[in-house]
């Protein structure tokens, strides 16, 4: 199932690329979302999420 920005997004397909694009370099692609063990990065899983859950409650970001 597609996450609603990523639906937002197909109706520009140029831009769904480079977002996706760019979460894959800043976060994780695609295929790695579900993996949750797969390996291969500085930081793991669970640093990562952990990292993320404390930048949005920092910026108090409710998405």
């Amino acid at each position: 199932e597609s996450s609603n920005v990523r639906r937002a997004m197909s109706l520009v397909p140029d831009e769904a690329v480079g977002f996706m694009a760019l979460v894959g370099a800043q976060y994780l692609d695609g295929g790695a979302m579900q993996d949750f063990s797969r390996t291969g990065r500085a930081l793991d899983r669970q640093q990562i999420e952990l990292i993320a859950g404390r930048v949005s409650a920092i910026n108090q970001c409710a998405y």
